[in-house]
């Protein structure tokens, strides 16, 4: 979601090491009481405008690059999400079809596998990739259709992890604009305005370091004021336009499910000619 990934970058901006001074105890959505929690910043949005659905909502297919994805599956039920039936796991247990295909190494080429292109854990335990024919604690890829074997039977229970790079995946983009508030609270006014000129001066450089972030003016700065709690604060504004992009591999499928079908040809209006 646009909103949630827009305060989480703020707040992760901000959060950087020596970004600020005074340092803030806390950085967030949530207002700060007591004197162990000061100074603190206090973040909120509001006047959001946003497409509907549908609508300045675009998706683009990247197939240049390698996108690091994580799948888990439980051993005790190993289906595709979301699905009733389409089984991952083999009868005799070694193979695991992975929910997506088309894997790369970690450059985003196709190169044999090490242990920096795919890991895959056991309720945390590590299997060692090998090229082929894996032995007790180790697996195999084929990248591909995203497969892997393993040299001895998975148990009937446990969560598999794997780790692994895909080399298509679609990109989805969703915008948002609006108003940005900033509260800086603090014990004394001296911490609040060296505190939130920090800000102002840490923030004039934010859509150079937070991805999405088209635009931040500021729409206002207010005075350092002593509140109803005897705290001084400092209200900052500024407009917004973010676009919060989102990459998932919708479009990198694998082998999801096998069917089975049966031909018969009996009482067929047509001869059968067998070429050879």
């Amino acid at each position: 979601m646009a909103v949630i990934s827009f305060i989480n970058a703020i707040q992760d901006y901000l959060l950087r090491p020596s970004s600020l001074s005074p340092a803030p105890v806390s950085v967030g959505i949530i207002e700060a009481l007591a004197s162990s929690e000061l100074p603190a910043i206090v973040l909120s949005l509001s006047d959001l405008t946003q497409p509907l659905t549908g609508l300045g909502e675009r998706a683009e297919l990247i197939d240049n690059g390698a996108l690091r994805w994580t799948s888990r599956i439980n051993l005790a039920n190993p289906i595709l999400p979301r699905e009733e039936s389409g089984n991952l796991l083999s009868l005799d247990r070694r193979t695991l079809t992975l929910p997506h295909g088309g894997l790369v190494d970690s450059g985003g080429q196709n190169t044999p596998f090490g242990a920096d292109d795919l890991q895959a854990t056991l309720d945390g335990n590590p299997f060692t990739v090998v090229a082929a024919n894996p032995a007790s604690g180790e697996v195999a890829v084929k990248p591909a259709i995203g497969q892997l074997t393993f040299g001895t039977p998975l148990p009937a229970t446990g969560i598999m992890a794997v780790t692994y790079f895909l080399g298509q995946w679609e990109r989805r983009v969703e915008r948002l604009s609006g108003m940005l508030k900033l509260v800086v609270i603090g014990d004394n006014s001296t911490d609040v305005r060296d505190l939130s000129n920090s800000v102002l001066d840490n923030l004039k450089h934010a859509p150079a370091g937070i991805r999405g972030l088209r635009q931040l003016a500021l729409n206002e700065a207010g005075a350092v004021i002593l509140s109803a709690a005897n705290q001084s604060q400092r209200l900052l504004r500024w407009h917004f336009d973010y676009e919060h992009i989102l990459d998932e591999p919708e479009s990198s499928g694998g082998v999801l499910r096998r069917i089975r079908l049966r031909s018969r040809l009996d009482n067929a209006p047509f001869e059968v000619e067998t070429i050879s």
